[in-house]
């Protein structure tokens, strides 16, 4: 059965679970400890995947001259302009048709205005500690748990270091990439069994839509749903054109990306469905290995187009809700870009990337919400997850960008998809 088949089956039966027996005790301790045990088995390969696919993969860019540069630039620029273009969409979109940001169940409302100083000290913080350059790039691969840049700063620069081109290094770049062969095969088997993470985890995404009383004020939600299906039917096809010259059908490769999405929609993190994404995209998108292995961490810390998108929904909402006059096309566009240069750091907070983008963007621009900003924590497991659900859905489509940018791209037949 094919992964996109398979994982909206198994997502219609965590949302009959979460419906029929969500309001049982059991059901919510079963859940809580079987996505913890999920979670954690998730990411047990993802940090030497990382490392040992990086590594070669850098190593075999350098090989072919003229492709590293053209890899990293196409990334960035499509991590950034679909950022800005989405959070703009996004803020008219409100403009036309404002919200307030609903009172979620069981959210606690707090005057505390300390959140956005708090988040700046656990950032610093989180930096000094992971910094590459201060501290020993082995101490950071393995303290690094949550956060990818030590990891992949350590993989980059031994990569720039391993270019085969003298006998004495041929060798090592070999034994490199059959190791990075093993890595794509345990890739492979986290993207086979996907369906089964789907499924515990749209049983606990569901569990908290129906209990966080998003649905008795339902305004706001279906005005976010509507902007995701909108951002990835309509804007980031057109983007993806733009990007590629009007090659490649992102159509056809929406729908083969789409169980690592649905992966990121329910859990909520980035992280979690990328073990599975290398093998989807190199054997669903026809993307060669080399681009995959290279692309795919840099998009977790700057591929932030969803996050970034639906944190200025949420920053607008709460704006409105809190009286400020904001409805106006300059005030949308320095939240879009506020939310937009905040979401490139986001990865630093991993799980709470929708709340520490809105605080920061209000303190910068200098709203006072007065501590409502903490009504987001209420809905962080839906808003969070449908940000990474376009956050996904980016980061496949701007790989293979990457991959036509330097002929990396060959096509798949439906029959040969996983």
């Amino acid at each position: 059965m094919k992964t996109w088949l398979s994982c909206t089956l198994a997502a219609i039966i965590g949302f009959t679970a979460a419906w029929v027996l969500g309001s049982y005790a059991f059901f919510d301790t079963f859940i809580g400890y079987a996505t913890g045990i999920l979670l954690n088995i998730g990411t047990f390969i993802l940090l030497p995947l990382v490392f040992v696919t990086l590594m070669a993969a850098t190593g075999s860019l350098r090989k072919d001259k003229g492709t590293i540069g053209p890899v990293f630039l196409v990334s960035t620029a499509w991590s950034i302009f679909t950022a800005l273009v989405l959070s703009l969409l996004a803020g008219i979109a409100f403009i036309l048709i404002p919200n307030d940001f609903p009172m979620i169940t069981g959210t606690q409302f707090s005057t505390d205005t300390s959140l956005a100083s708090s988040l700046k000290t656990s950032m610093q913080s989180m930096f000094s500690r992971y910094n590459p350059l201060a501290n020993s790039p082995f101490m950071n691969l393995i303290i690094s748990p949550s956060w990818l840049l030590p990891v992949a700063f350590t993989a980059f620069v031994f990569g720039f270091a391993m270019k085969p081109d003298n006998d004495a290094i041929k060798p090592a770049y070999a034994v490199m990439n059959s190791f990075s062969e093993i890595m794509y095969r345990m890739s492979h088997f986290m993207a086979s069994i996907c369906w089964l993470f789907v499924a515990f985890y749209s049983a606990y995404w569901f569990k908290n839509l129906k209990s966080s009383g998003l649905l008795d004020i339902p305004n706001f939600f279906f005005f976010t749903i509507i902007a995701v299906a909108a951002a990835v039917c309509i804007v980031i096809p057109l983007l993806f054109w733009c990007f590629t010259g009007f090659k490649g059908n992102p159509y056809r490769l929406i729908p083969r990306a789409i169980a690592s999405s649905m992966l990121g929609l329910f859990s909520g993190n980035l992280l979690f469905p990328l073990t599975g994404v290398y093998h989807l995209n190199r054997k669903n998108l026809g993307i060669q290995k080399r681009v995959v292995s290279a692309t795919m961490p840099f998009s977790t810390f700057f591929t932030r187009g969803g996050t970034a998108m639906i944190s200025t929904i949420c920053l607008c909402a709460l704006c409105t809700r809190a009286n400020i006059a904001i409805l106006d096309i300059r005030s949308i566009a320095l939240i879009a870009c506020s939310c937009t240069l905040y979401s490139l750091l986001c990865s630093m907070n991993l799980g709470f990337e929708t709340i520490f983008v809105i605080a920061l963007a209000s303190e910068m621009l200098g709203f006072d919400l007065g501590g409502i900003e903490l009504l987001a924590l209420g809905a962080l497991p839906i808003i969070n997850g449908l940000g990474t659900f376009v956050d996904m859905v980016l980061s496949s489509l701007g790989c293979y960008a990457s991959a036509k940018a330097v002929d990396s791209v060959i096509k798949v037949p439906y029959r040969e998809t996983l």
